[in-house]
């Protein structure tokens, strides 16, 4: 016997893992139709991701209506591209002071503006 509690519970973790499921598969199908073979960290240094960001957004919101999920898809998918390339730097985001931040990952800001 499960509680209401227990089964909302467990509807939002669906929510959740369908979201960040659907958003990484989305990433990799928009990589795939762009023909781009790099990772998100190399995308970014190389100027790639705002061009799959936009294509993203654009199929988010033409396939999907509600808007905060919507919004939880742009924001799973630009963490891909923050999170490996914090990883390929080996720098954590602890480690850095505010004008090291700027000037080593001041593109992500116009990649997070583009998930808005």
């Amino acid at each position: 016997y499960k509680s209401r509690i227990q089964k909302l519970l467990e509807l939002k973790m669906e929510a959740y893992f369908d979201a960040s499921l659907t958003a990484s598969i989305l990433l990799q199908e928009v990589m795939k139709e762009l023909k781009i073979k790099l990772s998100p960290g190399k995308c970014c240094r190389e100027g790639l991701d705002k061009k799959i960001f936009r294509k993203c957004k654009r199929i988010i919101e033409k396939e999907y209506t509600d808007k905060n999920y919507q919004e939880l898809l742009k924001l799973y998918i630009s963490s891909y591209f923050i999170d490996e390339s914090i990883q390929e730097n080996g720098t954590e985001f602890e480690d850095l002071s505010d004008l090291e931040y700027q000037s080593n990952y001041d593109d992500f800001e116009d990649s997070i503006q583009l998930a808005k």
